[in-house]
């Protein structure tokens, strides 16, 4: 197995494991949006506070994400195994996966975390 250079269908694979913690980070970014709408909402926040909070907190989440889906072929492996790490993504999430890159990401991700 060639992790910088995966063939056409497994890369097709990681992309669409990818694309799931893509997804969940953006729900995140909604998530964060929503909670500092619904305090302007509630008058815990004025208009202008509330626009600035949501302007930086938005921003810095797309730098987290900008920062973790490098999304050239070679890192794919990399990217998944960072995601499982984050807690992004899941073991389940993996399940599409031939055996082998399942077991290469998930033995990445310890070492991400200090566990080997």
């Amino acid at each position: 197995m060639d992790i910088h250079n995966p063939s056409k269908s497994l890369r097709k694979q990681l992309r669409s494991v990818i694309e799931k913690g893509l997804q969940r980070d953006y729900q995140e970014g909604l998530k964060i949006a929503q909670k500092i709408t619904e305090a302007w909402e509630s008058g815990a926040l004025v208009t202008e506070d509330a626009y600035i909070a949501l302007f930086k907190e938005l921003q810095e989440h797309d730098k987290r994400i900008e920062q973790t889906y490098d999304m050239r072929g070679s890192q794919y492996f990399f990217v998944i195994s960072i995601l499982l790490f984050q807690g992004t993504i899941t073991e389940d999430d993996l399940q599409p996966l031939p055996e082998e890159v399942r077991e290469w990401i998930l033995e990445a991700s310890k070492i991400y975390s200090g566990h080997i």
